[in-house]
């Protein structure tokens, strides 16, 4: 934050000063008021001389300083430059207002009875004099005075507004005239920059945003100006204002750089700050710049020739790095893709579905010799994707059994079938093989009677 002092002028007849000054005739009570120029002031309205009544109403000579001089900044030192002609400055009061009501005493009947004339001096607290001292000089009031309070009172106050300046001839002594007065009025002027935020823009995306900031007091609004430049020419982005207004208690306010055409190459809009006069001062940095930049794919902006633009690199997810939407065949497992070798071929291990290969799922893989999709045991192709064969131990279509084996000497044969005949199968059995044929029983009857018989002739011999 930088303090300045502004010189604010009230321009009377007769006073050399830089502005010019309208001379108005000298009438009894506040004057009138009069038109003036001051460095830093644009048509200031300020009062012009004046006659102080004997001892009657006090004469009120007053002046504005404008709003746009230092935007609200608090004060941190007044001084006030009077000039009177006055024969007994004994006789007067010199009070100063400011534009909020608070009033200081300047001069209060200086030296209690001090016939001497005039007053042309600089009230200030740092004056070596006290304004109360009576000089045998003329001007009895001079060089740089104390005010009899002090002007530290209106420290932190705003600058702008109407301020007064109130003499009153307090006795019967003669009347005087107040010649001019001026303030001296230091201020913290607010210290503005500007950056950059968001350095990159492009069409349809997020916009470039420069922020321009202050400091000091917040209480009032500050406008900021600025010039545009850079290589982005006109039209390919919104038009920019050239200023921008700091809130009341905000420190920052915006600027959006809002690109309306894609460019062949990066563009650049450059921002810089006006220098601020008596309203505000620049400090660095004092330019930023926003680079509008071609779209490409990536940028989170979905451009002619792309299907979608996540913003990022990702693979895995449902918009490819190349701008494209994840396709089974893409050659990127996807989501609910189980695999993707890129291909349509039927019989790899992973399906143009993107499922894996597996026994039932209808397409013949590797190491499998048949996929008819079920799980039926009675038909050509296994659930196990084998081909049904005779010796697989599983009855299938045309087998009249299957006994897990290929020989031929068992209940069923190599060919899976049943033997037509008992002696076919080797072993006198039904096709069923449990049972024993009728010969066979009447056979194993025969042999053991047989042995009875023998068992019960063997002791006669002996």
């Amino acid at each position: 934050m930088i303090q300045r002092t502004i010189l604010i002028a009230s321009l009377l007849a007769g006073l050399s000063a830089p502005a010019a000054a309208q001379t108005c005739p000298t009438v009894p009570g506040p004057g009138c008021p009069c038109t003036g120029t001051h460095p830093g002031i644009s048509t200031a309205q300020l009062p012009c001389d004046g006659t102080i009544p004997d001892g009657t109403n006090p004469l009120v000579a007053k002046l504005t300083v404008p709003a746009d001089q230092c935007a609200g900044a608090p004060l941190v030192d007044v001084n006030v430059r009077v000039k009177i002609i006055h024969p007994s400055i004994g006789d007067l009061k010199v009070t100063l207002t400011h534009p909020g009501g608070t009033s200081v005493v300047l001069l209060s009947q200086a030296g209690s009875q001090c016939p001497r004339d005039d007053v042309d001096a600089l009230f200030s607290d740092e004056g070596e004099t006290a304004s109360g001292m009576c000089d045998l000089t003329i001007p009895a009031v001079n060089e740089t005075v104390r005010p009899a309070a002090a002007l530290s009172a209106l420290r932190g106050l705003p600058r702008d507004g109407e301020w007064s300046l109130t003499v009153h001839d307090q006795a019967n002594g003669g009347a005087g005239v107040l010649d001019s007065w001026a303030l001296e009025l230091m201020c913290e002027m607010p210290l503005v920059s500007i950056s950059a935020t968001t350095a990159t823009a492009r069409e349809g995306g997020t916009p470039g945003q420069l922020t321009v900031t202050r400091d000091g007091l917040l209480s009032s609004s500050l406008r900021v100006t600025y010039t545009v430049g850079g290589t982005a020419p006109a039209g390919s982005y919104t038009p920019l204002s050239r200023s921008v207004v700091i809130p009341a208690g905000s420190a920052a306010a915006t600027i959006d750089v809002v690109p309306s055409a894609s460019p062949n190459a990066n563009e650049t809009v450059i921002v810089t700050l006006n220098e601020g006069g008596e309203v505000y001062l620049v400090g660095a940095p004092k330019s930023a710049t926003v680079t509008i930049v071609p779209a490409s794919c990536g940028d989170g902006v979905v451009n002619e020739g792309e299907e979608c633009d996540d913003g990022n690199a990702l693979d895995p997810d449902a918009c490819l790095s190349t701008c494209r939407l994840a396709t089974c065949g893409d050659s990127i497992v996807g989501p609910g893709e189980e695999c993707d070798d890129g291909n349509t071929v039927d019989t790899d291990e992973c399906l143009p579905t993107c499922k894996r290969a597996r026994c039932g799922d209808g397409s013949i893989g590797p190491g499998e010799e048949c996929d008819d999709g079920n799980a039926l045991y009675s038909d050509a192709c296994l659930p196990t994707c084998k081909l049904a064969s005779c010796g697989d131990g599983i009855l299938g279509q045309g087998e009249e059994c299957d006994d897990g084996n290929t020989v031929d000497g068992d209940r069923c044969s190599n060919g899976c079938r049943v033997p037509a005949t008992p002696e076919a199968d080797g072993c006198g059995c039904n096709a069923g093989g449990d049972a024993p044929t009728t010969l066979a029983l009447f056979g194993m009857v025969w042999v053991l009677a047989g042995l009875a018989r023998r068992r019960r002739v063997s002791p006669a011999r002996g």
